[in-house]
């Protein structure tokens, strides 16, 4: 059994729950986006097929923010759990 598999990350509610608040959780979520989307904007909105590899990417929040600013980004998402590989808006 890994490490993860032993955490409470591995339980399927408290996975949901830490998604369902992840507004309350993270302070100023919404405003990182912002500024990370910025970043983009700044660095790599100009460049032709950008890629990118979301590490840890739980539900896929903040590679979804950048595909709302340039749905062209080619992306990788891993996560240590299949249950988290689930992008908002997608069924």
């Amino acid at each position: 059994m890994s490490e993860f598999e032993k955490s409470e990350w591995a339980e399927k509610e408290h996975a949901q729950e830490f998604l369902e608040n992840a507004d309350i959780y993270i302070l100023e979520r919404k405003r990182l986006f912002q500024i990370l989307k910025s970043f983009y904007r700044h660095f790599l909105g100009e460049k032709n097929r950008t890629k990118v590899l979301d590490l840890g990417c739980g539900d896929g929040a903040l590679t979804w923010e950048l595909l709302k600013e340039d749905d062209q980004i080619q992306v990788t998402l891993v996560d240590v759990h299949q249950r988290c590989l689930k992008m908002p808006g997608n069924v």
